[in-house]
C-alpha cells in the first residue's frame, strides 16, 4: 500500500461513493420514469384497431335498427377508463356526412337481457334531468347502479327508477361508499314498461373531456378524410389518435379515437416518492459501503502508521547509544587518557546492554503480533504476580520498597503470555517506584491492578504510554526504560479481549487489567 501522509476522513470516502452511485441513480430513475411513461401509454393505448372491431362487431350483433346506442354504449365503456392522467375518447362518423352516429356522451346506458329473444338490447337515457344528474358526479372513483328501469313502449329509450351514486376508495378501488341517490321513477308511468331483468350499465363520459371536446371540434359534420386531415392539422397536443372506416347492412361509417395521457398525471406523486426512496436507499448504500472500505482502510493507515513511528523511534532510540559507542571506541583507539580506559569500556558494554534489551524487546513485541492462537487455560493470577515479584525482590529490598499482594483473581488465559504481560508489570513497577515507596497488588474477579508509588511525572496520555518507545516522561533522557514494557502488556491484553487502563493520581500509578 502506497505511503499515506494525511489520513483520509469518513465524508472524503462516503463522497467517492455517494456522488457516482447517486448519478447512477439518478439516471435509473429517469430511465424508470421512461419505461413506466412507455408502458403506462401502451397499456391504456386505445388506438388500437381492435376497438374499430368492437365497434362493428357490436353493430353486427344488434338486431335492432337504430344501431345508435349500441355504438354509443361500447364507445363509452372504451373511452372512460377511469385513471388519473389519462383522457380518451373514441366517436362515430357517418362517412359521407360526418354526423355523430355514435357518441360516448350521449347520457346512461341500460343492456337489458331479453330473456325471450336470448340476446342483450341497448337502451339509452337521454332525458335531461338524469344526464345533468350525471354529469356533476363524473370522476374517475365515481360509479353509479340502478337495479330497475322503465322501458318506452315506443322503443326510443328508458328511465331509471332509484339511480344510486356510489364513490370507490382503497388502493384497487375495493371500498364503496353511497354518496348520494336520486328517484327517476316517472311521475306518468303510461307508456312506460317496468323491468328488472338482468341490467349491465354504463354511464357516457363527460362532455368536458379533453380527448371528446377534440373530437367534436375537430372531426364532426366533416367526411372521412376531411376530418382525418383537420384532426392531424389541428393544435391539440394528444399523444396519439386512430382512424379507421368499416362497413354494416352497406353503410359507412370513420371511427376516430384520440388519447391524453400524462405520466405525472398519471402516477407523477407515486413515481417521485418512489424515486426518492431508492435514492435514498442508493445513499444509504454508498454510506455502509464506504463505512466498511473507511474501516478497513483506517486500520492499514493504522497499522502503516504504527510501523513507521516504531522504525522511527527504534532509529532514534538506537541512535544515541551508537554515537556514544562510536565516541568510546575512538578514545580507546586514540590512546587519550589511558586512566580512563576502564570507563570507556564500562560505557561501552553499557550502552551495548540498553541497545540489545531495546532490540529484544522489539523482537519480542513483533513476534506477540505474529501470534494467531492462543493455548487458554484457567490461571491464578496473583499468584502469578507473587512468583514474579520473588525475582524482584533483592532489588526492591536493596531501594527499601515493601510489596502486598491481596485478593484472588482466576481468569481464563494463555498462561505463557499473560505472566509475560504481568511480569513487564511488576517489572516497570519495581523499576519506577520511589525508594522506600510500596508496590501493592489488588485483585477480584474482574480486574487485577499493580499500583506502585510514584512521585514523578507523566507528560503523555494513558493512551500514549501504551504505545511502543513512548517514555511517560519526556525530559527523562537514560537509558531506564526502553518504552516498551506496557505497549508489551496492552498486544497481550488485545489478544486475549482484555482492557488495559493505566492512570497516576495523587502519586500512586496504576495499571489495571479487566477481564
Amino acid at each position: 500500500m502506497e505511503r499515506r501522509n494525511k489520513k483520509l476522513t469518513l465524508g472524503t470516502f462516503f463522497r467517492k461513493r455517494a456522488v457516482p452511485m447517486a448519478i447512477i441513480a439518478v439516471v435509473l430513475c429517469i430511465i424508470a420514469a421512461f419505461v413506466i411513461d412507455l408502458i403506462g401509454f401502451v397499456t391504456v393505448d386505445t388506438s388500437q384497431l381492435s376497438q374499430t372491431y368492437m365497434v362493428r362487431d357490436a353493430v353486427h350483433q344488434s338486431s335492432q335498427e337504430d344501431k345508435k346506442p349500441v355504438m354509443d354504449s361500447w364507445l363509452s365503456l372504451m373511452s372512460d377508463i377511469g385513471m388519473d392522467g389519462v383522457y380518451t375518447a373514441s366517436v362515430v362518423l357517418d362517412a359521407e356526412t360526418g354526423e355523430l352516429v355514435g357518441d360516448p356522451a350521449t347520457g346512461l346506458f341500460a343492456v337489458v337481457n331479453e330473456l325471450e329473444k336470448d340476446k342483450a338490447v341497448y337502451y339509452t337515457c337521454r332525458d335531461e334531468d338524469v344526464v345533468e344528474f350525471i354529469e356533476q358526479y363524473h370522476a374517475n372513483d365515481i360509479q353509479f347502479r340502478f337495479d330497475e328501469i322503465y322501458l318506452r313502449d315506443d322503443g326510443t329509450g328508458f328511465r331509471p327508477a332509484k339511480l344510486a351514486v356510489i364513490k370507490l376508495s382503497g388502493s384497487q378501488h375495493e371500498k364503496e361508499t353511497q354518496i348520494d341517490e336520486r328517484d327517476f321513477t316517472p311521475a306518468d308511468l303510461t307508456g312506460y314498461t317496468k323491468t328488472t331483468r338482468k341490467l349491465g350499465i354504463a354511464a357516457g363520459i363527460s362532455k368536458d373531456n379533453k380527448a371528446y371536446r377534440t373530437l367534436i371540434d375537430n372531426v364532426v359534420g366533416k367526411n372521412g378524410e376531411d376530418a382525418y386531415q383537420a384532426l392531424i392539422r389541428c393544435d391539440e397536443n394528444f399523444r396519439t389518435m386512430m382512424y379507421d372506416t368499416f362497413t354494416v347492412d352497406g353503410k359507412k361509417y370513420t371511427f376516430f379515437s384520440v388519447l391524453y395521457y400524462n405520466l405525472w398525471e398519471f402516477c407523477g406523486v407515486e413515481l417521485l416518492l418512489e424515486c426518492l426512496v431508492f435514492i435514498g436507499l442508493v445513499l444509504l448504500a454508498a454510506f455502509i459501503w464506504a463505512k466498511i472500505a473507511y474501516t478497513k482502510y483506517a486500520a492499514q493507515y493504522e497499522s502503516d502508521e504504527y510501523r513507521r513511528t516504531m522504525v522511527n523511534a527504534l532509529a532514534h532510540d538506537l541512535k544515541s547509544p551508537l554515537m556514544a559507542i562510536s565516541g568510546y571506541a575512538e578514545n580507546l583507539q586514540s590512546g587519550a587518557h589511558p586512566d580512563k580506559m576502564c570507563h570507556y569500556t564500562t560505557a561501552i558494554l553499557e550502552n551495548t546492554r540498553c541497545m540489545n534489551e531495546l532490540i529484544e524487546s522489539t523482537l519480542e513485541l513483533s513476534k506477540l503480533e505474529g501470534t494467531r492462537t492462543l493455548a487458554k487455560d484457567k490461571t491464578e493470577a496473583v499468584a502469578i504476580v507473587t512468583e514474579l515479584y520473588e525475582k524482584y525482590r533483592p532489588q526492591a529490598e536493596s531501594r527499601g520498597i515493601t510489596f502486598a499482594a491481596d485478593g484472588r483473581c482466576s481468569v481464563s488465559a494463555d498462561t505463557a503470555l499473560l505472566r509475560q504481560a504481568l511480569e513487564n508489570l511488576v517489572a516497570n513497577a519495581v523499576k519506577y517506584t520511589d525508594d522506600g515507596g510500596s508496590i501493592k497488588v489488588k485483585a477480584d474477579a474482574k480486574s487485577l491492578s499493580v499500583i506502585n508509588t510514584f512521585s514523578g511525572s507523566i507528560d503523555k496520555t494513558a493512551e500514549e504510554i501504551c504505545r511502543p518507545f513512548v517514555r511517560g516522561d519526556s525530559s527523562r533522557n537514560d537509558h531506564t526504560g526502553t518504552g516498551m514494557g506496557l505497549a508489551i502488556v496492552k498486544n497481550i491484553c488485545d489478544m486475549h479481549g482484555f482492557a488495559l487502563k493505566v492512570k497516576l493520581e495523587n502519586g500512586r500509578f496504576t495499571a489495571e487489567i479487566r477481564f
